[in-house]
Order: C-alpha cells, then structure tokens, then sequence
C-alpha cells in the first residue's frame, strides 16, 4: 500500500513538473514573441485583422447566419480565432450577436499547440 501511494505521488509530482515546464515554455515564446514586436510587425498584423474582419462583414451582408467551422475554414483560420474575432467586431458595435448554438463535444482541446499534444502521446 505504501509503495501505491508514493508512486502517485511521483507520478503527480512528475506531472506538475511537465506542466509546469510547458508553462514556462509557453510564457517565454510568449515573451519573445512580444519582445520582437516591431511597429511595422503591430501595423502588418492589426492590417491582417482589418482584411479579416472586412472579409467577415462582406460575408454578413449576403447570409446573417455565420457557420463558424466552414467559415474558418475557408479564411484559413481557426474556429477558436473567428470566435475571437467575432467577438471583437461586437464589441467594437460592427455586428450583433444574437445568437449562438453549441454542441457538446468530445474533441481535444483546440487551444492547445500541436506540439504539445505530440509530447503528451510521447510521454
């Protein structure tokens, strides 16, 4: 019996500690990401923003019903950042949302990075 609980509590303890290192990680690529920020870098992605969202808008004209998967496929990006960008153009008063239907699902966690699910299947 002591031997089960001092093998959780590695294996906890282990846990914590590849959590904790892929926190770090995150926080640092976070830190050089916003380190080498540029004003042109800020200007060439708020650009990016603006096209999406014009995109987007032009899109509500012809069909007010927006189906997010087909529509972030289509602009190449993810359901999670049409979500996002939604939701700014909202704040912002360029849209409305009344509405919105969810299904439970499953899935993996769509925020995480593909990289780390590879070394949480490696592990």
């Amino acid at each position: 019996m002591e031997e089960q609980r001092g093998s959780g509590t590695e294996q906890f303890l282990d846990s914590c500690s590849k959590v904790t290192a892929r926190l770090v990680e995150s926080v640092f690529q976070t830190a050089q990401l916003a380190g080498g920020s540029t004003p042109e870098i800020r200007e060439l992605f708020q650009q990016w923003l603006d096209f999406l969202s014009s995109d987007i808008l032009h899109n509500l004209e012809k069909n007010s019903e927006i189906d997010v998967n087909k529509e972030a496929q289509r602009i190449g990006i993810t359901s999670s950042s049409l979500l996002t960008l939604l939701v700014s153009l909202h704040r912002q008063g360029k849209i409305r949302i009344s509405s919105v239907k969810a299904l439970r699902d499953d899935a993996a966690n769509r925020e995480l990075c593909h990289c780390l699910i590879e070394k949480a299947k490696e592990e």
